[in-house]
């Protein structure tokens, strides 16, 4: 009976961790903690704007609009990974940020470049003073940049190279 309890309790351990694992390695919120260090819980939604394939570069680029619940959104926003955006000079710097992603995305796919154009406006959400935001650029020019806005209660997020 000792013997039964012990290997049903390792095989529900496996299957948590196996769980566990796959959100971690299956999942694109799951490879943005691995790979940029921005840990954040399963979102109500995530709405991806578009995505390229992965290159021999990296990962691509990549433009995503997360969604969260209240109680999860209070979550992600007591993070302590977020710079705030209250100056402006912080203000500049973000829509620098993403200003530099959306030309990079239009000179790389300029053959789509309407295409493209259309996706950044339909899907724009509007950032201000108040709101936080995440940064970060390797060495290699691949970056990650997400702004949680706070009045839409979701997060922006764009991962690329720059030029």
């Amino acid at each position: 009976m000792k013997k039964t309890i012990t290997l049903l309790l390792g095989i529900v351990v496996v299957i948590f961790a196996g769980l566990y694992l796959n959100q971690k390695l299956n999942t694109v919120y799951g490879e943005w903690a691995i790979n940029w260090g921005f840990e954040i819980p399963k979102p109500t939604e995530v709405k991806t704007v578009f995505e390229s394939p992965h290159s021999p570069r990296g990962e691509g680029e990549a433009y995503y609009i997360i969604n969260y619940d209240d109680k999860q959104f209070e979550k992600v926003r007591i993070e302590d990974f977020w710079k705030p955006i209250n100056n402006d000079h912080s203000l500049n710097l973000v829509t620098k940020y993403i200003s530099d992603f959306q030309g990079n995305v239009l000179d790389l796919y300029f053959e789509n470049q309407v295409h493209y154009s259309n996706l950044f406006s339909t899907n724009q959400i509007e950032y201000k003073k108040g709101d936080y935001y995440f940064y970060k650029l390797r060495d290699d020019g691949s970056f990650f940049i997400s702004v949680l806005s706070i009045e839409n209660q979701l997060i922006l997020l764009w991962n690329g190279f720059n030029k």
